[in-house]
């Protein structure tokens, strides 16, 4: 009986470090039909050139409630054609994407397709496609990082200081140094 339990602590130390290193497995993509992979196909396809976006528009009536005209579509989407990857003809076949999908009561189903980027590295592109009886009735596209390493040599120096207050700079056009500027980069 002494025996066994001084080889339990033995065991519970061996296991115990491979459990830690364990990481947990990325949740599997949603399979779809091959009728809605094809769409999306259709759709990345397209998207990545402006005849095809055209081409989308004009075959989804349900695009002009969220852009007013064909060429206000095409403006907004001619930014990102070069960071849209074509799709594979099967979904088994897709490498460096990743797909989320919400389906909500009343048919509406939120597709989600993000690309990963090889260059720079953990850089993503998110295509949010929102299809409506089969209709495509908002597309939204986003960038990022998968991934943001910390390294503590890169530490941002704070923005706001409790205690003191900033300095007033001649750049600052309020004499508030709290003063909120809101507006647009563009």
């Amino acid at each position: 009986m002494k025996r066994l339990i001084a080889t339990i602590p033995v065991w519970v130390v061996a296991v115990a470090p491979m459990a830690a290193q364990t990481a947990p497995a990325p949740p599997a993509m949603p399979k779809l039909s091959q009728s809605e992979w094809s769409r999306l196909k259709a759709l990345t396809d397209n998207l990545r050139s402006p005849e095809g976006c055209r081409r989308v528009y004009r075959a989804q009536p349900g695009l002009a409630s969220a852009y007013s005209s064909e060429e206000f579509f095409l403006g907004k989407i001619a930014n990102w054609q070069g960071r849209i990857q074509p799709l594979e003809e099967k979904q088994e076949q897709a490498k460096d994407l990743t797909l989320e999908i919400l389906r909500r009561e009343d048919g509406t189903q939120a597709y989600y397709l993000t690309f990963h980027h090889q260059e720079p590295a953990n850089a993503i592109t998110i295509l949010k496609s929102v299809w409506r009886d089969d209709s495509l009735v908002a597309l939204d596209l986003l960038k990022g990082f998968a991934k943001v390493p910390f390294s503590s040599v890169e530490q941002q120096q704070p923005r706001y200081y409790y205690g003191t207050p900033p300095p007033k700079t001649p750049a600052s056009p309020s004499k508030n140094p709290y003063a909120i500027t809101t507006g647009s980069a563009h």
